[in-house]
């Protein structure tokens, strides 16, 4: 299916999200901690929702709105 960023390949999302998250409640807290943390030190605006940048390119939004798609058809994941 696709590689994260470390160059790691996984065959699923649900491959991937098992492999950031564990079973470990207490490593999904800390990833959705993180992740709060990350966004409260943005400015609460489009430019801090995109990471400095002004506006989002029609290209950009195509291709969001075409993985949007592949991804509705997927089996939910528990």
């Amino acid at each position: 299916m696709g590689d994260n960023s470390l160059g790691r390949h996984y065959a699923s999302l649900e491959e991937a999200w098992k492999d950031e998250l564990g079973s470990d409640q207490e490593k999904k807290d800390d990833w959705y901690r993180h992740a709060a943390d990350y966004w409260e030190k943005k400015e609460a605006s489009v430019r801090g929702m995109l990471d400095g940048y002004d506006a989002v390119s029609s290209v950009d939004v195509e291709a969001s709105l075409s993985f949007l798609d592949k991804i509705k058809s997927l089996p939910k994941w528990k």
